[in-house]
């Protein structure tokens, strides 16, 4: 599947730990550059249908999983304050 190419993409460049865990902020590694390599950049789906992921910073479906991965929730982070006092409310 395109996740476990994935997966072993991340793996052969270094990028994944012992445990398959990042190892570095997506937002700075070279994961792009280790999907490219890898080919499976063209099987993750894009902007439209038939189109692949561009892995372009804040835009790439990819690239919000492995933010994800890595606890990045940029949504909420960007406004914690109002978010955690809705919360409170």
């Amino acid at each position: 599947t395109s996740s476990t190419a994935l997966v072993a993409a991340l793996h052969h460049a270094a990028l994944l730990d012992h445990k398959g865990w990042l190892q570095a902020d997506p937002r700075r590694s070279a994961w792009r550059d280790a999907v490219r390599a890898s080919g499976v950049a063209t099987s993750f789906p894009g902007s439209a249908p038939g189109v692949a992921d561009a892995l372009i910073a804040d835009a790439s479906g990819v690239e919000e999983e492995l933010k994800i991965a890595w606890a990045q929730h940029n949504t909420v982070a960007t406004h914690v304050v109002h978010t955690m006092e809705f919360i409170r409310a």
